[in-house]
């Protein structure tokens, strides 16, 4: 049901050099979106990689309530640690869901 979902999500855009890209997706994938999705509130995370353009990756996270960005498990998950010196064009952006319609496996739809 779309009103149980999260309200908050957070997107991180980011480039990393082409020679470490296969480190990226390993420390992304295996580390650094578990350690996120472990923290209280956290919900569910996504990686899109660009099909043209830059930045060539984000990651999505969605999370109940601006506070669980605010909790010490969250300050010890959060960041880049070993990649960073790898990465650019790094953009972090909050947004609040203002609006959800949802179409289900029977084909009806759902707003909320």
């Amino acid at each position: 049901m779309t009103n149980n979902q999260p309200k908050m999500l957070m997107i991180v855009e980011t480039d990393v050099d082409p020679d470490k890209e296969d480190d990226l997706n390993d420390w992304y994938n295996n580390e650094h979106i578990p350690e996120i999705v472990a923290v209280d509130g956290f919900v569910r995370a996504r990686r899109y990689r660009a099909v043209d353009g830059q930045p060539r990756f984000i990651a999505m996270y969605e999370f109940d309530e601006l506070r669980n960005r605010q909790t010490e498990d969250y300050a010890r998950a959060r960041g880049a640690k070993r990649m960073t010196p790898y990465l650019s064009n790094t953009k972090v952006r909050i947004y609040e869901k203002i609006f959800v319609y949802e179409k289900h496996n029977n084909g009806e739809s759902e707003k909320g």
